[in-house]
């Protein structure tokens, strides 16, 4: 008997947990041949997860992968042999984000409805879909089914990134504002810039504010379509921008920087 499995079972849960776990999340995909499987995403590596590396199979070339157009699935542990394959099947789906992105096999609106029903051990769940699909009547259909399972939920966490919110965007700021009132109800900055200073012209961007008339649960957050912030990328478009570089606005608003961090890591 391997040395792992003397040990009891909730030391080695732990340890399936750590092993399992990806700091970039996992990616859904859809197979040629109608099977689903869980990626990794790459991207840089925890420490929690190389404490764990002599418990994959074998070391994993990104490079090579990329070239051959494949990618790894999350949970390998489970090829080794039948007990740890029914010690950590499903465990890879509740330790990490799961993220979804449009395909040919469906949008990530359909796809999220679809998983949340067929895997109950799913916690967070990340959408990432085009501004058609997000804006068209089957997605809105879609995002309906999606705030009554998070309302009945409340341990799932939903992250959906709006595809029109983007940090490279000049009104990125008052695009966020806007969505705490058309989103969240929540009208307090929107009132202490208009107090401060104009903010008519935002209804002159080309992309759409989006709205919703139901009320949103707390574990169904909005955010930006990128994942991570850019320091850089924000500090030069908050220059470009002829409102956000008065000072009554920045007095208004408060520490934009703060703000825009806020809504990468915890959304609105």
């Amino acid at each position: 008997m391997s040395l792992l499995f003397r040990l009891p079972r909730e030391v080695r849960d732990q340890i399936y947990l750590y092993a399992l776990y990806n700091a970039n999340g996992l990616l859904y995909k859809r197979c040629r041949d109608c099977t689903s499987k869980l990626c990794l995403r790459p991207g840089r590596r925890s420490s929690r997860r190389n404490r764990f590396a002599w418990l994959r199979k074998a070391p994993f070339d990104w490079t090579v992968a990329r070239r051959k157009g494949h990618q790894h699935e999350s949970n390998q542990l489970k090829y080794v042999c039948r007990q740890l394959y029914i010690e950590t099947n499903g465990l890879n789906i509740r330790q990490n984000l799961v993220v979804l992105e449009d395909a040919c096999s469906g949008n990530a609106m359909e796809q999220c409805v679809l998983l949340l029903g067929r895997w109950p051990m799913l916690r967070q769940i990340s959408i990432k879909c085009g501004s058609k699909i997000f804006a068209s009547a089957p997605g809105r259909s879609k995002f309906l089914e999606i705030v009554e399972y998070c309302v009945e939920n409340s341990h799932v966490s939903v992250r959906i990134h709006i595809p029109y919110w983007s940090q490279t965007d000049p009104n990125f700021v008052l695009r966020g504002i806007s969505y705490l009132l058309t989103l969240r109800k929540d009208r307090r900055l929107m009132k202490r810039l208009a107090q401060a200073t104009s903010i008519s012209y935002l209804s002159d961007s080309k992309a759409e504010v989006f709205s919703v008339d139901v009320e949103l649960p707390c574990n169904l957050r909005w955010l930006p379509t990128e994942e991570k912030f850019n320091q850089p990328l924000f500090e030069y478009a908050v220059r470009k921008h002829p409102m956000l570089s008065q000072p009554s606005a920045q007095a208004a608003v408060g520490d934009l920087q703060k703000l825009a961090k806020g809504w990468f890591i915890d959304g609105l």
